[in-house]
């Protein structure tokens, strides 16, 4: 980390620990915190936020960038970890995440999404996830009303009718010319309905309302899962039929 040269933390000979970044430097203060500020308790993953002489005072002719990264004094990294039982320091990746596909290529989420959503307004949220997996999917919370709206607009009546609309309403941006191209191999395979909508009470917005990817994965892990099966690697699945007949009381 160059924000942070030379030295975060590490193994060594007499304190080592296998698949960890070792343990924090006795010049460093390390926290883990959750994006409110609070402090994560042991085996909490959240962001790497750190003090000591060794931190940055800032970047070059970029103060935006410089309050975004420095608060009170503190570094937020950015990257995402938690302290284990034996006070090692366990990295699980970045906040800020890219996709990475099956053969290791990287892309940005914020392209996929943005183009979805521009095209279509049935959504409220919408997380497109890939770690090292065939094929790409996402997570989307509905605006219930609009989807009702639509519903009866087009004659839909049962959850079958309702989940091939939102079918058509996602994939919308493929014919959209003003919406943002996305890379065919990118393209979501399925997406999975979530109950409710993303919300800071659970962690899975932040204070600025933007998504907290890790959390997101870690609260809905059975649907990201569950979208990697055969049967869940379609939209037309059992549990999408359910979240919408429950919905629309079908």
């Amino acid at each position: 980390l160059t924000e942070a040269a030379p030295i975060i933390s590490s193994n060594s000979p007499l304190s080592y620990k296998f698949g960890t970044s070792g343990r924090v430097a006795a010049s460093v203060e390390c926290t883990i915190r959750r994006q409110d500020g609070s402090i994560c308790p042991v085996g909490e993953t959240g962001e790497i936020v750190i003090r000591g002489d060794n931190v940055m005072k800032g970047y070059y002719k970029n103060p935006e960038a410089s309050a975004k990264a420095l608060r009170d004094g503190w570094l937020w990294t950015g990257d995402l970890a938690y302290f284990d039982e034996d006070g090692f320091l366990v990295v699980v990746g970045r906040e800020k995440a890219l996709l990475i596909a099956e053969d290791g290529e990287k892309y940005s989420p914020e392209e996929i999404e943005e183009a979805i959503g521009f095209s279509t307004e049935a959504f409220n949220a919408i997380m497109a996830w890939n770690e090292q997996k065939k094929y790409t999917i996402a997570l989307v919370t509905l605006d219930e009303d609009r989807v009702k709206r639509l519903a009866a607009a087009r004659g839909a009546v049962t959850a079958e009718e309702v989940l091939a609309l939102l079918k058509e309403e996602f994939y919308r941006f493929k014919t959209d010319h003003k919406a943002k191209k996305v890379q065919a191999a990118w393209i979501p395979s399925t997406f999975m309905l979530v109950p409710g909508q993303f919300s800071d009470k659970d962690g899975t917005v932040n204070s600025t309302m933007k998504l907290v990817r890790h959390r997101v994965s870690l609260l809905y892990k059975d649907l990201i899962d569950y979208a990697y099966t055969p049967e869940g690697s379609k939209p037309e699945n059992e549990k999408n039929l359910a979240a919408i007949a429950a919905i629309i009381g079908a």
